[in-house]
């Protein structure tokens, strides 16, 4: 179980206490592993994550993200303590496929597994 904190507008809510972020949710957390594991798969093609916050900690840290061949998130600059860049240097099995979004902090990520990568 993790914290959620939510705002008035439908769109903003994150992992992490903000101005603006007046209610507080328990909200289930599951590690990719755990999910593919329920679902009865060694791995998942496709990921897209929307985790209000946690996107510095799932794309550093899970093995089953890395065996995906395609990610997609969107992340959030405030969250990260890190450059985004920094962290897609850390995916070296992946490449930058396309980036946009509707402002400068929540960018849309998609990042596509090299060719000859680890994954299966």
């Amino acid at each position: 179980m993790v914290k959620l904190y939510s705002g008035p507008e439908s769109w903003s809510a994150s992992v992490h206490m903000a101005a603006g972020l007046e209610t507080e949710y328990e909200v289930r957390a599951l590690a990719i592993e755990s999910i593919l594991s329920e679902a009865g798969e060694q791995r998942a093609d496709i990921v897209k994550m929307d985790i209000e916050g946690s996107e510095r900690a799932i794309l550093k840290g899970s093995a089953g993200l890395r065996q995906a061949d395609l990610i997609v998130f969107e992340f959030h600059y405030e969250d990260a303590g890190d450059d985004l860049w920094k962290i897609l240097e850390g995916l070296p099995d992946f490449s930058l496929v396309r980036m946009i979004g509707d402002s400068k902090q929540h960018p849309l990520v998609t990042v596509r597994r090299r060719a000859g990568g680890v994954g299966p």
